[in-house]
């Protein structure tokens, strides 16, 4: 989100495991570390390719794998979640339970925050922020509710 009113900026590919983050962008790379910099979470500038140095073909072969990948690893955790959803929504209304109802909500609003990043996958840098800002209005539209 720090990176989302940057000029240029055209996607960004996160590496987890690594603790990596690509930028794929126009111009100076100057404003993207100052702008992750100020996180402070140590950023440091690994590396920079000019795009013409780069094959397009290579960085949106990549960007489309990862996307496929998140995707798969969403719709399992979307599944798994409507699947508790259900099965507790159920329990907790034959057994009149408020514990399980309330669990099971829980599990919904998860599901519905899996469900808009998996619309998020493979668009733009812009759609993934704002998909991640309506993702944090409706966890607190559940906290306050």
């Amino acid at each position: 989100m720090a990176l989302s009113d940057l000029p240029g900026l055209n996607s960004l590919s996160f590496d987890l495991m690594n603790r990596r983050v690509h930028v794929f962008h126009h111009g100076s790379v100057d404003q993207i570390a100052a702008k992750l910099g100020s996180l402070g979470m140590a950023a440091q500038l690994i590396d920079t390719h000019p795009a013409s140095e780069e094959p397009a073909s290579d960085i949106c072969a990549t960007e489309e794998l990862d996307a496929k990948r998140e995707a798969k690893t969403l719709k399992s955790l979307l599944a798994i979640n409507a699947a508790m959803f259900l099965t507790e929504m159920i329990a907790g209304l034959v057994a009149h339970s408020a514990g399980l109802i309330a669990d099971s909500l829980d599990m919904f609003a998860d599901a519905a925050v899996y469900g808009l990043a998996l619309y998020a996958v493979g668009h733009s840098a812009r759609l993934q922020v704002r998909a991640a800002h309506m993702a944090g209005f409706f966890q607190i539209v559940l906290v306050v509710v």
